[in-house]
């Protein structure tokens, strides 16, 4: 788009410069690429911004879907408490049922964020902070994003299928299995379950990229605020004028930041903590060759995608928010030569910056920070060694 400088009340030579996109279209159009699939499986509730026929219809399928995914976990928790497999077979129960609890309560979140505005809101105010200029330079990472999302609902749906197709032609079928294909009374029904699994699944993906990608957003703007911050020339005429409004943009990072939902990391990290024990015990029991570990690195790679996509982009928006001050301390031409208005202002916006609460927290009890990701890690070896160390000695 060409911008026209205008001089003395007439048109003057001008000069054509690029400039970004309107300020929420840049982050618009990444998350257009993420809702084509939400809208595919019914489950668009931004557009469009009134209630029509296609939105009636997307919640009648979304409330069909959800009450048969409830319907689903709770008769799997009924035949995994009833049937009483062995503890090899109740790992691998008790981490469906986990993973079905997740995907289920992503569905509610994804409906959730369009239908309460929360989405619109977070787009827009990001896009206000700077006019999108960080999202314009770091585009690299937003697209790598998508094609992550991508990448994982192919994987999710070939996953699915093989598990699906290898527990169908399984001869020595369990009692588990046995009463499983009844989930629906006639077994012909049972291909439901994959069109479920595949459904709350790719819900889940949806919701925790959306999730990914807002915060992604947030660290492109931060650190572009810190680069520009660094590179703020204090010699100039004008360097109190531009304090100013780095001071007003950091006050509408600060805004977006504390807007990011907070509950839903909670939610996630009380479910996958257990799902990772569970794993690993699944493991230390199961695997004794190439077989085992080939049938179990879907579980594991499911694990740690939940994990580290729940804390990797909170823990780097983290560090770039710690970076802010530091960045403004660095730049000696702020602070020297000795000028009272400038130092005044920039100590005010140093002081803003000691919010040392300022991220994603996790409800409020701890902010999603490197240190706190290492510590679960330690958290979680302890309880997995303290386990192994009780689990009674196989007999013969």
């Amino acid at each position: 788009m060409p911008v026209l400088e205008i001089s003395e009340g007439k048109i003057s030579d001008y000069k054509e410069t690029k400039v970004s996109l309107e300020p929420k279209a840049e982050l618009e159009e990444f998350m257009q690429k993420i809702l084509h699939v939400v809208s595919i499986m019914r489950l668009n509730f931004i557009e469009p911004s009134h209630w029509s026929t296609s939105k009636v219809v997307n919640a009648v399928v979304t409330t069909f879907m959800f009450g048969l995914a409830c319907y689903s976990l709770f008769y799997m928790m009924h035949i995994t408490f009833t049937v009483a497999p062995s503890a090899t077979m109740m790992s691998s129960k008790l981490l469906q049922i986990a993973w079905a609890l997740q995907s289920i309560v992503s569905l509610v979140f994804l409906v959730y964020w369009q239908v309460s505005g929360r989405m619109r809101s977070l787009q827009q105010n990001i896009g206000e902070c700077q006019h999108g200029a960080g999202i314009g330079r770091g585009r690299n990472l937003m697209m790598r994003n998508i094609t992550k999302f991508y990448m994982i609902i192919y994987v999710e749906i070939f996953v699915v299928i093989l598990y699906s197709v290898i527990s169908h032609f399984d001869d020595a079928q369990s009692d588990f299995a046995k009463r499983w294909v009844q989930i629906f009374y006639f077994p012909q029904l049972r291909f439901m379950i994959i069109l479920i699994t595949l459904y709350t699944y790719i819900a889940w993906n949806a919701s925790m990229f959306i999730y990914i990608i807002y915060t992604n957003a947030a660290f492109l703007e931060v650190k572009y605020f810190n680069n520009e911050l660094e590179k703020l020339d204090g010699a100039t005429n004008d360097v109190e004028e531009q304090l100013l409004r780095k001071m007003e943009a950091y006050r509408r990072l600060c805004d977006v930041i504390r807007e990011l939902d907070r509950l839903y990391a909670f939610i996630m990290l009380v479910i996958i903590i257990p799902s990772v024990i569970i794993t690993l015990m699944m493991l230390n029991q199961r695997i004794h060759g190439l077989k085992d570990i080939l049938l179990c690195t879907p579980s594991i790679a499911l694990c740690a995608y939940s994990f580290l996509g729940v804390t990797v982009a909170p823990a780097r928006l983290h560090d770039e928010v710690g970076r802010s001050r530091i960045s403004l301390i660095r730049n000696e031409s702020i602070w020297f030569p000795y000028r009272k208005d400038v130092f005044v202002i920039a100590q005010v916006l140093s002081t803003h910056m000691e919010q040392t609460d300022l991220g994603i927290s996790i409800w409020g009890f701890a902010i999603l920070s490197r240190p706190l990701v290492l510590a679960t890690f330690s958290v979680m070896a302890m309880l997995l060694s303290m386990i192994i160390e009780l689990t009674p000695a196989p007999l013969g």
